[in-house]
């Protein structure tokens, strides 16, 4: 036996011993031994794949290079003979270096699948198409990595067309899955929801039937599309699929964490977070009561536009409950997390911070700023504490959770007018502006959001002060009178509601006489007040209330519109002509002329019975 027939005997002995180190010393004796390029090439992948078993990439890296530099120093006709050996040589590259440096991985892959293809012509006998589909599936993956989107589309799609043409379909079903999934993934990355579900979907439908056989291997991977496919549903607004989705994954997590619970209670806390956020944002889409079971429609709801006290209260009354429901899953992703921090508090404090500050803004959706302050105060105790350490990666965190803050002050402020929440929202704005610093040359718009927020909060809490807190308080009372107003048909049961408006500007009118605001306001209330009194034919009222508009702002066109009404009203035909004819080609904030206002205001005016269809007639014959 030759010294190369003594060393490749000896490597094989030793690594059916799976003493694999020793192994690749018994293997780099043979190259030496032997000046044959093919049989070197030959132990250079075998040196290789040695290492890949022992986790040594490095290594593995340079044994496959060596390999492939001996294959490029052959003779064109060799390697012609060798191409397919060549094009698993590049593919093994290509894997060991996709994480680094995907770039070059592409070209590897590109080569290899090229040599592949070009094998496959002249060897029609031999099926190398399994070959193709990972060398396409390779090549994806190193597009995916290096960004290059539309590659890595064509590269998986084709991949997933040859892997569905192989026969044996329980080696190729993993692969296909995963294109899937990847795919899911690019799509996701582009805000291509649809198709991105589309392909999630699919992945899931085989990687549940793996899980059936092994369960081990790919459970972790259907709780990872449910998560996905729970993204892709919330950003079509369907909050009702996501739920579905996360409940799934959570399942899925429950039975992961049996027997691996490091690895998986994470994800579990995230899912809870998760779902929280589903239920806490629910409220932002307008007429969305499908989660409770409301309307038959997957997360749209209702598009009724019915504005009814009953169908106010009724979304009131949803938009609470999914607070509720967000609420309690928050507090499960608060005691996970907290059980998580014992053993890591580095690792897992951020995202309990961030539970107790979702926690909070749910609370103060609902209105219990008591509990919101307190939950706030949780997460800025964990962040001041992260931010101590690591200002640069946490002060942004801090200031998220006290600009929160400011905004519930602000809301109290001018719900309760108490001055107090004023110095204690300048403060908080004074610490922000502090922390603000680290970033001064940030241009990220989340930073240039805060500086623009704090800029605002900071004019507003400056000037506001009691004049301004009570012209805002008449201001809500005045909403709330006009949603009433709204709701009944009749003109004289919305002209004594409106009376009430007048009333409560007009006495802080004598409070705050050069309010500009307040003027603003009580002048469209007089214009309204006017037009409900022309409408219930109250003349003197109108006439009162058009003179005094008229002292607040003696070129308002919509008061002189409404004179001119009053003329007609009066069958002061000639005055209503006079003040027609001065206004009717001006137009008024939404861009109307007033000769079309009129014409639509005299329709009504006919219809409530202050005005006769004959005199509308004759004003324009």
């Amino acid at each position: 036996m030759t010294k190369f027939e003594d060393a490749i005997t000896t490597a094989n002995v030793l690594i059916n011993n799976n003493n694999y180190q020793e192994a690749i010393s018994s293997f780099k004796d043979a190259v030496i031994c032997t000046e044959i390029p093919e049989q070197k090439i030959d132990i250079y992948n075998g040196i290789g794949r040695l290492y890949l078993s022992l986790n040594d990439n490095k290594n593995a890296f340079e044994s496959f290079k060596n390999s492939l530099d001996i294959h490029n120093s052959l003779s064109d006709e060799k390697q012609k003979q060798l191409q397919a050996n060549k094009a698993t040589i590049l593919n093994n590259l290509g894997v060991l270096i996709v994480k680094n440096d995907p770039k070059q991985a592409m070209k590897y892959h590109k080569e290899a699948l090229e040599l592949f293809e070009d094998f496959s012509k002249d060897n029609e006998a031999q099926n190398i198409d399994a070959h193709i589909a990972n060398t396409n599936y390779s090549y994806a993956d190193a597009a995916y990595g290096k960004g290059d989107y539309y590659m890595a589309k064509k590269q998986f799609k084709d991949a997933i067309t040859i892997y569905n043409k192989l026969e044996n379909s329980e080696i190729s079903a993993p692969f296909i899955a995963n294109a899937h999934y990847n795919l899911g993934n690019i799509y996701l990355d582009e805000d291509n929801v649809y198709d991105a579900r589309n392909n999630y979907v699919k992945a899931l439908k085989i990687f549940r039937a793996l899980t059936e056989v092994h369960p081990q291997a790919y459970r972790s991977l259907v709780a990872a599309t449910f998560n996905n496919l729970a993204v892709t549903a919330k950003s079509m607004y369907k909050y009702t699929d996501a739920i579905t989705y996360y409940q799934n994954a959570l399942k899925e997590y429950k039975l992961l964490i049996q027997d691996d619970k490091e690895t998986f209670m994470p994800f579990y806390a995230a899912t809870l977070n998760s779902i929280g956020i589903i239920y806490s944002e629910q409220h932002e889409v307008k007429n969305d009561y499908d989660s409770l079971g409301l309307t038959g429609f997957s997360g749209f709801g209702s598009l009724s536009t019915d504005n009814s006290v009953d169908k106010r209260e009724q979304k009131n009354e949803v938009d609470k409950q999914r607070q509720e429901k967000a609420q309690e899953f928050y507090k499960k992703a608060i005691n996970v997390y907290k059980e998580l921090i014992v053993d890591e508090p580095e690792l897992y404090s951020h995202y309990l911070a961030t539970s107790f500050h979702n926690l909070a803004v749910s609370y103060d959706i609902n209105s219990d700023y008591k509990t919101a302050e307190e939950n706030f105060e949780k997460a800025l105790s964990i962040r001041r504490e992260l931010a101590e350490k690591h200002p640069q990666e946490f002060n942004l965190d801090v200031c998220v959770t006290l600009f929160n803050i400011v905004t519930m002050y602000q809301n109290l402020l001018e719900q309760t007018v108490n001055i107090g929440f004023k110095n204690a929202a300048l403060k908080i704005l004074d610490e922000i502006e502090k922390r603000m610093r680290f970033y001064t040359e940030d241009k990220r718009p989340l930073v240039e959001g805060m500086r623009s927020d704090l800029t605002y909060f900071k004019e507003y809490f400056t000037t506001v002060n009691e004049e301004y807190l009570d012209v805002f308080d008449a201001i809500v009372k005045e909403n709330a009178v006009i949603e009433k107003i709204n709701e009944t048909s009749s003109p004289t049961e919305k002209l004594n509601m409106q009376k009430h408006v007048i009333n409560l500007y007009y006495m802080l009118s004598e409070k705050y006489p050069d309010n500009p605001r307040l003027n603003e306001v009580l002048l469209n209330a007089y214009i309204k007040y006017s037009w409900f009194a022309l409408r219930s034919n109250n003349i003197g009222i109108a006439e009162k209330a058009i003179a005094t508009g008229l002292k607040i702002d003696k070129n308002s066109l919509n008061l002189k519109a409404n004179n001119a009404l009053l003329q007609l009203l009066k069958n002061d035909i000639a005055k209503f002509k006079e003040i027609y004819s001065e206004i009717k080609n001006q137009e008024n904030e939404d861009k109307k002329t007033f000769e079309q206002v009129i014409a639509k205001d005299l329709i009504v005016l006919e219809r409530d019975g202050a005005i006769q269809k004959e005199l509308i007639a004759k004003l324009f014959s």
